[in-house]
């Protein structure tokens, strides 16, 4: 039984039944398994045509690369595709991205697709349901491939209420697989904005108060071998100098240009001598991780859930892909305990998150963590009237 991931596109007719058909006429031979967002993304080499869908999907299969390339091929004609010239407009595309950890250079099929590296379409898609997927020619992650995308590839946008109408109704699919949210585009172009100066711009509070603060949360996770930590937020990498040694870290970030930054500082730590970190970088949004269930021992995010769009729906995901008996640690700044201060927020809160840092200063976390189903086991505060507090919760 081989693993594939296999990128589907339609510009013609009914582009969301043509997706839903298409995957439901690979079954029985392709069984599908997880399915992507749907993207709207433009037409890439021949351009006067309309805007294609695209998603990627996981499925299992006991064909070999070959009998699948005919049975996708079978499935486009019986939607309709007709022989054409390349990037012609079509009803359905289906295409092998990857099969297993193949590497497959054959006359009529390549594994993997040899354009993949390059398509902005097939990697956004990709990255959400496996962002730590190595590419097996190339060695690297599919993050990491999105993230070395030049700024001129192809638009993607996110297709409105591509999971109510997309492929979840298809044969063999799992509704739980499918993500929960779309995240903030906002939130992701302000931190790539900002990106740049991040660091400059933070750095009298990090030798104040904030590397102090971090460092005090890092001793809690502890040095245990083998230990799988995620951590929701990276950034520019922070809080790498405080990783435990022998921790497993996944470490994921909304922005890439914070990833960037955070995969700029374990090259220089490599590059002054410094042990490799063991940490897996990824392009990710906190309210719909492309993560398993009870996946890691620890999750942890600093200063992350001030501006993540919906917060309960993040700290919900973070108590999903932590174990039984795990830990979620949390360093926040919040809306403070103080009447009056804690009223002078909630009116300055508009403006800092339209003209400032993007972050809400008036979270009431301690609430949302709550709200999420998670059980709070202890809130150390660390400023006057709880301005920031370290959290310890659990599932609940």
């Amino acid at each position: 039984m081989a693993t594939v991931y296999m990128g589907l596109g339609s510009n013609l007719g009914d582009r969301v039944a043509n997706l839903k058909e298409g995957v439901s006429c690979l079954a029985p031979d392709v069984c599908v398994e997880v399915v992507s967002s749907l993207y709207e993304t433009e037409p890439v080499g021949y351009t006067d045509q309309p805007w294609f869908l695209n998603a990627v999907v996981r499925a299992t299969t006991v064909l070999s690369p070959q009998e699948l390339l005919v049975h996708c091929q079978d499935v486009e004609r019986g939607l309709g595709r007709q022989p054409s010239f390349r990037n012609a407009p079509r009803p359905l595309d289906i295409d092998i991205l990857l099969y297993n950890d193949l590497v497959l250079d054959a006359p009529d099929l390549v594994i993997p697709h040899p354009r993949l590296h390059e398509r902005a379409f097939a990697l956004i898609p990709l990255n959400e349901i496996a962002p730590t997927l190595r590419h097996p020619r190339l060695g690297v992650t599919v993050a990491d491939l999105l993230a070395r995308l030049p700024p001129a590839a192809e638009q993607v946008r996110l297709y409105p209420d591509s999971r109510e109408r997309c492929l979840m109704e298809a044969p063999g699919v799992s509704r739980h697989s499918l993500p929960l949210r779309s995240g903030s585009p906002q939130v992701k172009a302000r931190y790539d904005r900002v990106a740049g100066r991040y660091d400059w711009g933070e750095a009298p509070m990090e030798w104040l108060a904030f590397g102090r603060w971090r460092r005090r949360l890092w001793d809690l996770v502890g040095a245990s071998p083998g230990q799988r930590v995620l951590e929701v937020g990276v950034g520019t990498g922070k809080n790498m100098a405080f990783y435990p040694p022998g921790c497993q870290v996944t470490a994921i970030d909304l922005s890439p240009r914070m990833l960037a930054k955070a995969r700029e500082r374990t090259s220089r730590g490599r590059a002054a001598g410094r042990p490799p970190l063991q940490v897996e970088l990824a392009l990710m949004d906190a309210e719909r991780l492309a993560l398993a269930d009870a996946a890691f021992d620890t999750v942890v995010a600093t200063f992350v859930f001030c501006s993540v769009a919906d917060p309960v729906a993040g700290l919900r995901e973070l108590g999903r892909v932590c174990r039984a008996g795990g830990r979620i640690l949390l360093l926040e700044h919040m809306r403070s305990r103080g009447r009056v201060l804690g009223w002078l927020m909630d009116r300055a809160d508009p403006l800092v998150y339209r003209w400032g840092t993007g972050a809400h200063i008036n979270r009431r976390t301690l609430d949302n963590v709550r709200k999420a189903g998670l059980h709070i086991d202890q809130v150390t505060s660390l400023a006057p009237t709880g301005l920031v507090r370290l959290i310890v919760a659990r599932q609940g």
